[in-house]
Formats: C-alpha cells, structure tokens, sequence
C-alpha cells in the first residue's frame, strides 16, 4: 500500500471517528439541555410575603399613593372566642430605617362567631368596635389611623397552627377595601404571607332581571316579583337589591344579604317610595372572592 493510500485511509478513519464524537457530544448536550429543563419545570413556586396599597384621591389613610413592600411582615393569629380555632390575625410591617414605612393590617371574624376562612367578609367595621355579626377591619399606618371604618375584605388563603399556643399563621392571603372616617374614597389592598394562593378576579355571570309586571298600584296590590339568574365560577355568596326612582339614583334598599343561591325576591313596595313612571331596580351578585356584577330591570311604574 502506498504512502498516499496508508494517509488516505487514515484520515478517513479520524473523519469517522470525530464524527461518532461529535454525535456524542451532540447526543450529551441534549440530555443535559432536558435534565436541565426538566429540573427548572419541577421548581417549586415561592410563596409571596408582600402587601400593596392603592389608595383613592380623598383617603386618609394612604393620601392618594400607591405602595409596594416586600418581606418584613410579622403575623399574630388569635382565638377570641376560645374555641381553639383562629378567627383574628394582625399583621405589622416595620422598616428600621424609616419609621414612615411601619404599617398595621387587622382582620376579624370575631363577631361572625365564626373561623377566619377563605371567603367574602361584607359591611366590616372597625376592629375592636365592631358589633355581633359584622367582620372587623383595620388598615393603618405612617402615624395615620381611621376612628371609624366600613369596607369588606376577601381572605383567599387562610392556612393555620392551631396545635402551637398561640396559634401561628401559616400561610394567608387578603384583599380589602377600607373606607375612613365616613369618607367615599377607598384604601384598597393585598396582603400575601408565605401564601401560593391567589385570590379571585373573574366576576359573576348575572342577566334576566326581570319583574312580574311593569306598573304597580299600590292600593290595589303593592307588591311585584323582581327574578334575575346569576352563577359564577366559584360560588355566589351575596345579592343586593336597590332602587331608583329616576332611574339613576339607587339610594332605595330593597333587600341586603339574600343568599347566593336565591334567584327571586318579592317587594311590597311600602309607603316611603314615591310614585314614579321611571323606576328602576337593580340586582348585585357577589361572589367568594367580591367580585360584584350589576343588572338592572325594564322601567317599573309605581302608583
């Protein structure tokens, strides 16, 4: 075999041979892009401990700004009805060096006799002043503080050890919304700690409000059937009805507080409202996590 044979054979089994390699190579390189990818898609979530604030142009509380802080959130869990259950937490966050950033978040269901759970909490008071069957609420901070309160919040994450005393907040998650001082204008808020959970956006489904009939006598029969259907992707917990004898204002309470799966109210249509030919009624479906849709009915003429 000739010199230039011997060199022809030689190199093609090097061309060979760095061939398999790089397919070997190529072949790792994959295994190792999947492991890799594999490990990142198994990668547990990070629970968040944070809180926000939104405040309204008007508020007391949080003079219009909006607010971001991470971490540095201390809980306390409390059983004021002592039947070995949490139906209280409080929440301080605390910047060491800036004493403008210290804030106090409470939640109670003290006087719903009842646990803090995951749900819809409405007409909320303030805590320490609330009454038997209303939720309490308090939201203060940078040396401001409300002397009277009403709101609602959302608790959609409430995860506790009860088997420690105290017992200790695990994991929780709020929204709220917080009027001061008899003011329109609203504190609104999340509050994640350690929590994975997020709460509920998707409002309810609520159409068909109808009326048995379009005008009313009321010496003759005060009274008309207000229908509506509602239903949503978690569960309906509240429906208000009110209405407005322009057909604008609703300033007229005609039931609070019917429960989520009623879907008819019958109004006797008493005294205090005054004849009109352009009434209208309006439906409020709320759900688990406050989400509120409104559907309002044809004109109702009253006599």
């Amino acid at each position: 075999m000739s010199q230039y044979e011997k060199a022809t054979n030689m190199f093609e089994k090097n061309r060979k041979l760095s061939s398999k390699i790089l397919q070997t190579l190529l072949a790792l390189s994959l295994v190792l892009t999947s492991l890799g990818w594999n490990a990142m898609a198994r990668q547990e979530p990070t629970p968040k401990s944070e809180f926000s604030l939104r405040s309204e142009n008007g508020d007391y509380i949080g003079v219009g700004q909006t607010y971001f802080y991470l971490g540095n959130l201390t809980p306390a869990a409390f059983d004021e009805n002592g039947d070995g259950q949490v139906d209280a937490v409080r929440f301080l966050y605390f910047t060491p060096t800036n004493t403008e950033s210290s804030w106090t978040l409470a939640f109670s269901v003290a006087k719903l006799r009842g646990n803090l759970i995951p749900g819809y909490y409405a007409d909320a008071m303030l805590v320490d002043q609330e009454t038997v069957g209303h939720p309490g609420l308090e939201v203060k901070g940078n040396f401001r503080y409300c002397d009277t309160v009403t709101g609602d919040f959302v608790v959609f994450d409430a995860v506790f050890d009860t088997t420690a005393t105290p017992p200790k907040v695990v994991s929780f998650g709020v929204t709220f919304r917080q009027f001061c001082n008899g003011g329109k204008s609203a504190l609104n808020g999340t509050l994640y700690f350690n929590s994975l959970a997020e709460p509920d956006v998707q409002k309810p489904l609520l159409n068909n409000v109808t009326l048995s009939r379009k005008k009313v006598i009321r010496s003759q029969d005060p009274s008309v059937m207000i229908s509506w259907s509602s239903s949503d992707n978690t569960r309906i917990t509240r429906h208000d009805l009110q209405f407005a004898r322009d057909g604008e204002t609703f300033s007229t309470e005609v039931a609070t507080g019917l429960s989520g799966t009623t879907q008819s109210f019958n109004w006797t249509i008493g005294s205090a409202v005054k004849s009109t030919t352009s009434g209208l009624v309006k439906v409020i479906a709320i759900d688990l996590g406050g989400n509120r849709s409104e559907a309002t009915s044809k004109k109702l003429r009253i006599k």
